[in-house]
C-alpha cells in the first residue's frame, strides 16, 4: 500500500503544516471574535438594529454565530468539488480572501454590513474547515500523520484562547472593539502572503489529483471505516460544542460563580486541551489499535459526567476534576486522533483528504448543530446534571460501542480490500502506458 508505515516525512512537511496551521487559526479566531466581544457589539450595533427588544437581541447575535455553521455545512462538499478543481492551495488564497473582506465589512457600525460579513466569513471557515487539514494530511504518512494532525487540531481552542481575553482588553482601549476586528485583517494578511509565497504540494500529488475527476471520489464514502470514525466525530462535537462549551459556563454562574471565574475554567480546558491533544496525536501515531484510544475517551467522559455537576461544599474539586481535567482529557486525544483516521480511511491524494474531511465536516457541524438546542432543551427542563445523565451518557456508550466495532475484523478486512483496490485505480491512472500493456 501507499501508506506505508514506512514512509518517511518529508522534511518541507512540518514548514507546510505551520504555514496551513496560520491560515486555519485565522478563520478560527474570525470565527470567535464574535463571541469574545458580546459585552461590546451588542450596545454598540445589535442593540439598536433590534430596536431595543431583548429577543431580538439574543435572535441577532445567535444569528451572528449560526451563520458560520449553516454555511460551513452547506459548504462541506462543495469544497471537495471546489479544490479538485482550482487545487488546494488556491481554495485556501480563496478562504483567506473571504475572511479578509468579511471581516473588514464589519468594521462600520452596521449590522446589516456585520451580518454579510459573517456569511462571507462563513464561506471562508467553511472551505478552510475542509482543505485545511487537507493540506497537512496529504504531507505527511502514516506514521507521522496523527501528530502533525493533533498540532493543526489546536487551531480552535488557541483562537478562544487568544481571541476571549484580548477581545474586552482592546475593546476597552480608544480603538473599541474594533481593534480586534484589526488584528483579524492583519492576520488574514499574513496568512496570505505567507501561503500564496511558500506553500507547495508534495511530488507527485498535483498529478495525482489531475488523474481523476472529482466523481471519482464518491466511490470513498463506500469506506465503512470512514461513516462510523464520522458517527463518533458527531458523538464528540455533540458534547465538546453542544454541551459543554455553551452551557459549562452557565451551569457554573446558575450555582453562584462569577461570569469570570466561569470563563476562566472554560479558558482552562481549552488550554489544556492544546496539550492533550497534541500528546494524542502522538499516542495514535505510535498505538497499533487506534480504536482503544476513543473507548478510553469515552469511558472517561462518562465518569466526569458523573461528577462534573455536582454542586456543594466539593463542587470546585468536581468542576476542576470532572469537567477541566477529564474532559481536557478526552477532548484532546479525541480531536487529535479522529481526523487522521477519517484520513486514513481513504488514499492519501488530495481528493481522497478533502472527501475524508468533507464528511468529517459535516458530522461535526450536526454534533454541535443538534447536540446544542436538545441539550439546552432537556437541561432546561430537567436540570444539567440529568440532562448528562439521560442524554450524554448514553451517547458516550454509543460512541463506546461504535470504536470497539472499528477493531473488528471483519470490518478491517473489507476496509483493506477497498483500500487496495482504489489505490490499484490511482496507480493505473498514473501510468496508462502499463495499462495497455
Amino acid at each position: 500500500m501507499d501508506q506505508s508505515i514506512d514512509q518517511k516525512t518529508p522534511a518541507r512537511a512540518w514548514g507546510m503544516l505551520a504555514i496551513s496551521y496560520i491560515a486555519s487559526w485565522a478563520a478560527a479566531l474570525a470565527q470567535f471574535k464574535v463571541p469574545a466581544l458580546a459585552d461590546s457589539l451588542i450596545p454598540a450595533v445589535i442593540f439598536g438594529a433590534a430596536g431595543g427588544d431583548p429577543v431580538l437581541i439574543n435572535t441577532y447575535f445567535g444569528l451572528l454565530m449560526s451563520a458560520l455553521t449553516i454555511i460551513a455545512l452547506v459548504l462541506a462538499f462543495p469544497a471537495s468539488y471546489i479544490s479538485n478543481k482550482i487545487g488546494l492551495k488556491n481554495t485556501v488564497l480563496f478562504s483567506v480572501v473571504c475572511l479578509l473582506i468579511g471581516t473588514a465589512m464589519a468594521v462600520p457600525d452596521n449590522f446589516a454590513l456585520l451580518m454579510a460579513g459573517r456569511f462571507l466569513e462563513g464561506i471562508g471557515i467553511g472551505l478552510i474547515g475542509v482543505v485545511g487539514p487537507s493540506c497537512v494530511a496529504i504531507w505527511f504518512p502514516i506514521k507521522t500523520r496523527g501528530t502533525a494532525m493533533a498540532i493543526w487540531a489546536t487551531w480552535v481552542p488557541l483562537a478562544i484562547i487568544v481571541a476571549f481575553p484580548l477581545g474586552p482588553i482592546l475593546a476597552h482601549t480608544s480603538i473599541g472593539y474594533h481593534g480586534l476586528y484589526y488584528v483579524c485583517i492583519a492576520i488574514d494578511v499574513i496568512a496570505f502572503v505567507l501561503f500564496a509565497a511558500f506553500f507547495k504540494l508534495p511530488e507527485g500529488a498535483k498529478r495525482d489529483n489531475e488523474a481523476v475527476n472529482f466523481k471519482d471520489g464518491w466511490k470513498y464514502l463506500k469506506s465503512p471505516t470512514l461513516w462510523v470514525i464520522c458517527i463518533i466525530f458527531f458523538c464528540y462535537n455533540f458534547l465538546q460544542l453542544g454541551a459543554f462549551s455553551n452551557f459549562y459556563s452557565v451551569f457554573l454562574t446558575e450555582n453562584g460563580w462569577s461570569a469570570l471565574d466561569a470563563n476562566n475554567v472554560v479558558s482552562a480546558c481549552y488550554g489544556l486541551g492544546i496539550v492533550t491533544a497534541v500528546l494524542g496525536g502522538i499516542a495514535y501515531d505510535r498505538i497499533k489499535k487506534k480504536h482503544y484510544l476513543w473507548v478510553f475517551s469515552f469511558v472517561l467522559w462518562i465518569i466526569g459526567l458523573l461528577i462534573m455537576f455536582q454542586t456543594g461544599d466539593n463542587m470546585a474539586v468536581t468542576v476542576w476534576i470532572g469537567f477541566v481535567l477529564i474532559t481536557a482529557i478526552c477532548g484532546g486525544v479525541a480531536a487529535a486522533s479522529l481526523r487522521p483516521a477519517a484520513a486514513a480511511s481513504v488514499p492519501n491524494t488530495a481528493l481522497g483528504a478533502t472527501m475524508s474531511m468533507g464528511l468529517l465536516q459535516v458530522f461535526q457541524n450536526l454534533g454541535g448543530a443538534v447536540g446544542s438546542p436538545l441539550y439546552g432543551a432537556v437541561s432546561g427542563s430537567m436540570g444539567y446534571g440529568a440532562a448528562g445523565h439521560i442524554l450524554l451518557i448514553p451517547l458516550c456508550v454509543v460512541a463506546v460501542i461504535l470504536s470497539v466495532i472499528l477493531g473488528n475484523k471483519a470490518l478491517n478486512k473489507k476496509q483493506d480490500a477497498l483500500m487496495a483496490e482504489w489505490e490499484g485505480e490511482i496507480k493505473a491512472a498514473r501510468e496508462p502506458e502499463r495499462v495497455s500493456e
